[in-house]
């Protein structure tokens, strides 16, 4: 079972790209960066850079707003995978701990691990972002890899 959650994982880690550009150098984060409301052209980009520095202009990254991209595979499917799957893990072993029957403690934990993902959803959703529905499904791969493993234990 170990092995199999341990290649989920270097499965996706392997599936995201590196933070490099395409001649393989680091990304410049300190660049400027331009971002272009409606209407508006790549001049007021040049323009406002040239205002803001003391440096002569060379060539800013201009980019249009974007919707945030979500994939299946990525590093915070991996996070949700992990924390879903520690959070039943670590419910489990408190309630254990605290006097609960095997059953009890694993009920409740993977109750509170899919509540915690949905939580987590309905938050950013609050906050305006976007409801994952590939999230969730990573929280549920990670509370089912956690059952899998507690229903090995009696």
């Amino acid at each position: 079972m170990q092995t199999a959650l341990l290649a989920i994982v270097l499965a996706q880690l392997s599936a995201v790209a590196p933070a490099t550009g395409a001649d393989g150098s680091a990304n410049d984060e300190d660049a400027p960066v331009c971002v272009l409301n409606t209407g508006e052209t790549p001049r007021a980009c040049a323009h406002a850079f040239r205002n803001a520095a003391d440096t002569p202009f060379m060539h800013p990254r201009v980019r249009a707003p974007q919707e945030p991209r979500d994939e299946w595979f990525a590093v915070d499917k991996v996070q949700h995978f992990a924390m879903a799957y520690g959070t039943a893990m670590f419910g489990y072993g408190v309630l254990r701990g605290a006097g609960a029957s095997h059953a009890d403690a694993q009920t409740a934990a993977l109750a509170g691990s899919l509540a915690a993902g949905l939580g987590k959803e309905l938050f950013d959703r609050g906050r305006g972002g976007p409801f994952s529905l590939k999230d969730l499904t990573w929280d549920a791969l990670g509370t089912l890899a956690a059952w899998g493993l507690l229903s090995l234990n009696h």
